[in-house]
């Protein structure tokens, strides 16, 4: 399991006791399953000049097919601008970055009340994902919901499959997205 730091972690001290009790490092990245996985810190809505820098430096050398994961949302559409990161000149040079270093899929959140999948082109997605709580409104309580991704190695697809706990007690289960991700490099 890898966490990632939100813009509610980062409060009254959040980010140290998240440094000494989940990870060190809020930003960081490994390999699982021939894919690189990019773990950013977007809890102040912006990842800074030096995170930025690395991020593309180390996207642009791996040859791996990419996942980026970041709280804040990239981009994720034009209707969701006051969600996305705050700096238009970092989110030109993430997008262009996805693009250029044959990122597959932006994973994000943030949004809370539901998912919204965004495709740059046929090979390059960002799915801002919708809260753990599974709210769909600010009032309402409802049900979990959670996502699990799926690699097919050999063809080179991701699934995005979306769980979610029923009145009823059961668990429903829907594929909301199957992404062709890129060649690599």
């Amino acid at each position: 399991t890898h966490s990632l730091v939100g813009n509610h972690d980062v409060r009254n001290g959040g980010r140290s006791l998240f440094e000494r009790y989940i990870h060190a490092q809020t930003a960081r990245r490994f390999g699982y399953g021939g894919i690189s996985f990019y773990l950013l810190d977007s809890g102040n809505a912006s990842l800074g000049r030096i995170q930025l820098r690395a991020l593309v430096e180390q996207a642009s050398r791996d040859p791996n097919p990419k996942i980026f994961c970041s709280h804040i949302p990239f981009y994720g559409g034009p209707d969701m601008y006051y969600f996305g990161l705050s700096d238009a000149w970092e989110r030109t040079v993430l997008v262009d970055t996805v693009l250029d270093a044959k990122v597959g899929l932006v994973l994000s959140g943030h949004l809370h009340l539901t998912e919204k999948l965004h495709h740059f082109t046929e090979e390059n997605a960002e799915l801002v994902c919708a809260s753990f709580h599974g709210r769909d409104s600010l009032i309402e309580q409802t049900l979990p919901t959670w996502y699990v991704c799926s690699y097919d190695h050999i063809a080179k697809q991701l699934a995005v499959s979306q769980f979610q706990v029923t009145k009823e007690k059961t668990i429903s289960c829907s594929v909301i997205a199957v992404l062709q991700m890129p060649s690599s490099s």
